[in-house]
C-alpha cells in the first residue's frame, strides 16, 4: 500500500469516528423527555400477583396485595389529578352530570308539625356541615382515591363530620379479621365491626365509608386505574408533539458561509455568536438568539436535515384521539366530553347518542348509589337529633326524607326543534303550515290522518286578542345539566 492509499484510508476511518462522535453527542444532547422509560410499557398489570381461584384472600377483585400497593395506586390517582388536564376534566364532568347545582332534600309527612320541625333542623345541619360545598368535594375524593371516609363527632351544636384521609386507615394491628385496617365480624366479610386510624380502634358506628368497589373489597381502588397507562401515553405523546413543533419553529435560518475561508468564517461565526458551546454535549456550536427564534451559522460545506419537517401530524392527532376513546369508554361518555372538543357535526350525534345509549342510564345509577349514601349520612345526623329531643324519635316511621336530585337528561336536536316551534306557534309568529313546511310534512295529508288543526286550538280566544297575549302559560325552562 503506497503513502497516498494510506492517508486515505486513514481519512476515510477519520470520517467514520467523526461521524459515530456526532451521533453520539446528538443522542446525549436530545431531552430523555422523547424516550419514555421504557420498563414501564413491560410490566403486565393484567398478569400481576393475579392469585388462583379458591386461594385465601381478596386480591382476586382489586389490584393490591397490601397496603404499599394501595398507596401506590392512590398516588399515583392523585398525581393524574393534579396534572393531568383530561382526568381533571373527567372528574369535573362527573360533578356535572351528577350534582349539578346541587341536590335539595325535604321532609315529608302528613303532620306539618313534624314536619316543620324536622325540615328547620334538616335545613340548620345542612348549613352547619356545608353541605353543598361538601358533597362535590366527597365525590372528587371517592373518584380521585377510589374511596372516602366521614367520621362522626357529636356536638352541642349537632353531629359533626370530618374526612379521615385513606392514608390514616392502616393495616399496623395484626389479625385474621382486620384486613388493611378495617375488622371485621369474625367469619363475616360484609359486616365492618371497627376501623383503625392512625392505630385507634373505632367503632363502625362512628365511621361512613363509601368506595367504588363492592362489599367483598376492603377498600376501593381509584376510577382513574384502569386507564392511568392511556392518560401517560397521552400526555407523552402530546408533550412530545408540541416539543417537537416547538423545536421547529424556534429555527429562524440556517446561515451558511461560502465566500471566506475557513478560518476568517469562523472568526465570524464565533464574533456574532451569543452562545459557542452547546451546554448539554460539550459540543462546539455557533448560536444567535434573536427575539423567539435562533439563528444556526454553519460552515458551507455541512449537510442540514431536518426529520420533523415530514412528520404529519394529524397522524398524531388521530393516535391521541384512539387513547382518549380508549379512555371515555371506560367511564359511559363520548369522546368530545373529555376532550372539551366538537364540530357541529359531532355535536348533534354526540347528543342523540347520550339520549339513546346507556349513558344516561349508567350515570342515573351512580347518583342513586350516591343519593344512597348520602341518606345514611344525613339519617344520622337526624337521629343525633331525635336522641337530643330537637325532632321526634319516631320521624323515620312518621315520613321520609326525599331527595331531589338534578335531572340527568341530554336534549337531542330534535327536542330542541319541537321546543322552539312550540314557542313560536304559541306567539303567533309561526303558522302551523310552515312549521310542518320545515320539517318537510303535508299539512293536508296530516290532518287527514289525525292531526290538530290550528283553528280548533284559538277558536276560543277573543277576537282582538293577540295570540302572545292568549298564552297565559309560562314558558317552560330548557333542560341542562
Amino acid at each position: 500500500m503506497n503513502s497516498f492509499e494510506v492517508r486515505r484510508a486513514r481519512r476515510r476511518e477519520q470520517q467514520h469516528q467523526a461521524a459515530l462522535r456526532q451521533a453520539r453527542e446528538l443522542s446525549e444532547a436530545l431531552p430523555r423527555t422523547f424516550f419514555p422509560n421504557a420498563s414501564y410499557y413491560s410490566e403486565e398489570p393484567f398478569l400481576r400477583n393475579w392469585r388462583q381461584l379458591g386461594t385465601k384472600g381478596y386480591e382476586q377483585t382489586v389490584p393490591y396485595d397490601d397496603y404499599a400497593d394501595l398507596e401506590r395506586i392512590i398516588g399515583e390517582s392523585r398525581y393524574l389529578c393534579q396534572y393531568s388536564e383530561l382526568a381533571i376534566n373527567v372528574l369535573e364532568q362527573r360533578q356535572c352530570y351528577l350534582i349539578g347545582e346541587g341536590h335539595s332534600y325535604e321532609y315529608d309527612t302528613g303532620s306539618e308539625r313534624t314536619k316543620k320541625r324536622v325540615n328547620a333542623y334538616l335545613q340548620d345541619w345542612l348549613e352547619m356541615v356545608d353541605w353543598p360545598g361538601r358533597q362535590p368535594e366527597m365525590l372528587w375524593n371517592m373518584d380521585r382515591d377510589g374511596e372516602v371516609f366521614l367520621r362522626y363527632y357529636e356536638t352541642p351544636e349537632g353531629l359533626d363530620i370530618r374526612y379521615v384521609l385513606p392514608e390514616q386507615v392502616n393495616n399496623e394491628v395484626p389479625g385474621d379479621d382486620v384486613h388493611l385496617g378495617i375488622e371485621y365480624a369474625t367469619g363475616d366479610a360484609e359486616t365492618v365491626v371497627a376501623y383503625y386510624i392512625d392505630g385507634e380502634r373505632v367503632p363502625a358506628d362512628q365511621i361512613h365509608h363509601r368506595k367504588t368497589t363492592g362489599r367483598l373489597d376492603p377498600r376501593g381502588v381509584p376510577i382513574f386505574n384502569p386507564v392511568k397507562e392511556n392518560l401517560y401515553r397521552i400526555d407523552i405523546l402530546l408533550r412530545n408533539m408540541t416539543d417537537t413543533l416547538s423545536s421547529q419553529a424556534a429555527i429562524a435560518m440556517i446561515r451558511k458561509w461560502k465566500t471566506a475561508d475557513s478560518g476568517a468564517a469562523q472568526a465570524i461565526i464565533d464574533d456574532l455568536a451569543d452562545e459557542t458551546r452547546e451546554r448539554l454535549s460539550g459540543r462546539n456550536v455557533s448560536k444567535t438568539y434573536l427575539e423567539g427564534s435562533t439563528v444556526i451559522d454553519i460552515p458551507e460545506n455541512t449537510q442540514v436535515d431536518f426529520p420533523i419537517a415530514s412528520l404529519n401530524a394529524q397522524n398524531f392527532i388521530n393516535g391521541v384521539q384512539a387513547a382518549i376513546r380508549t379512555v371515555a369508554s371506560n367511564f359511559q361518555i363520548p369522546e368530545w366530553v373529555i376532550s372539551a372538543y366538537n364540530s357541529s357535526n359531532t355535536l348533534s350525534r354526540d347528543s342523540a347518542f347520550i339520549q339513546l345509549s346507556a349513558t344516561v342510564q349508567h350515570y342515573k345509577r351512580l347518583q342513586a348509589r350516591m343519593i344512597y349514601h348520602d341518606k345514611q349520612v344525613i339519617g344520622k345526623a337526624v337521629d343525633f337529633g331525635a336522641s337530643r329531643g330537637l325532632v321526634p324519635t319516631n320521624w323515620r316511621q312518621q315520613g321520609e326524607l326525599v331527595v331531589m336530585p338534578n335531572t340527568i337528561e341530554v336534549p337531542t336536536p330534535f327536542d330542541e326543534l319541537v321546543r322552539s316551534f312550540d314557542r313560536l306557534l304559541d306567539k303567533g309568529v309561526m303558522s302551523r303550515e310552515t312549521a310542518a313546511e320545515k320539517l318537510n310534512l303535508n299539512y293536508d295529508q296530516e290532518l287527514n290522518r289525525g292531526a290538530k288543526p290550528m283553528e280548533t286550538e284559538r277558536a276560543s280566544q277573543p277576537a282582538n286578542a293577540s295570540p302572545a297575549q292568549s298564552n297565559n302559560e309560562p314558558e317552560k325552562p330548557s333542560q341542562s345539566l
